[in-house]
């Protein structure tokens, strides 16, 4: 375990790290706070002494390395992670933005929803800048991967009600099961439905049938991933990320290998094929 709050240890860790770094020839490291985080707690405050300690051993030892920090898709402390956010964007080169495992937004009920509505992403990133944190050290990170949810009842294509749960956020996506894309893209053919669009949230989602329980996926495709990079366009940020690039396959037959590449060029299209 490592005590982020033991500064003795923290030092000898971050000499050990960019020891490595050097040796393997890398060009920075990724850091990213498992724990949770309160605001104003003595962690809130050691997480930001950590960052700057880190980013200065390594800019100096190693010259033009880039430190980079995992932020969760919104500052509004979501998700119990609190950060001191402007102090650790200066000491920092990139922040990458968790723009996915995005709680669900109750006012519709307690049905199936993306974990990455555009509007979403798009207010975090906006709440970031608002903060007066640079956007060109924001990255927006997309998963390739979707959520499956058990329906307690299936109302209609785009309604699946599911069980109210009584810890943490209800009708939330840990409450469903994490599915890569490319058995997303598998299942879809199979579907009861096909491929449907919400155009409110910018997301696709199919229902398919199990015996005789409907579950209802959620994820992120070539055209939904293209219109968050409209937002990466829009802001000026520093770029894309993927989560779980290993999530599509890039060996199996023919079309797979298409839809492999249609999601490398989503997110890697030149800028002037969007509007901006």
């Amino acid at each position: 375990m490592f005590d982020i709050e033991d500064k003795s240890f923290r030092r000898n860790w971050i000499q050990f790290i960019a020891s490595f770094v050097k040796f393997r020839h890398m060009d920075g490291v990724y850091l990213e706070v498992l724990d949770i985080v309160a605001k104003e707690s003595k962690q809130y405050h050691e997480v930001t002494e950590f960052v700057k300690e880190t980013a200065s051993h390594f800019h100096q030892e190693l010259p033009g390395s880039q430190i980079s920090f995992h932020i969760p898709w919104s500052p509004h402390c979501k998700n119990e992670q609190c950060y001191d956010f402007l102090a650790i964007s200066k000491a920092c080169d990139i922040l990458f933005v968790a723009s996915y495992n995005i709680p669900n937004d109750l006012r519709d009920g307690c049905v199936a929803r993306s974990s990455a509505p555009y509007h979403r992403v798009l207010s975090g990133m906006l709440d970031y800048i608002r903060l007066g944190i640079d956007s060109r050290k924001l990255v927006m990170g997309v998963a390739w991967y979707g959520y499956d949810y058990t329906c307690k009842h299936l109302l209609g294509v785009g309604e699946c009600e599911l069980e109210m749960i009584s810890r943490g956020v209800p009708c939330s996506y840990t409450e469903a099961r994490w599915i890569p894309y490319k058995e997303i893209m598998q299942l879809l053919p199979r579907s009861l439905t096909g491929r449907f669009w919400d155009d409110d949230r910018k997301a696709p989602y199919f229902d398919y049938l199990v015996g005789n329980t409907y579950h209802e996926v959620w994820y992120d495709d070539p055209e939904s991933i293209s219109m968050k990079v409209s937002i990466m366009m829009k802001l000026n940020l520093r770029g894309i990320g993927v989560r779980a690039a290993n999530n599509i396959d890039y060996i199996a037959d023919a079309r797979a290998r298409m839809q492999a590449a249609e999601m490398w060029n989503a997110v890697t299209r030149p800028w002037w094929n969007y509007e901006v």
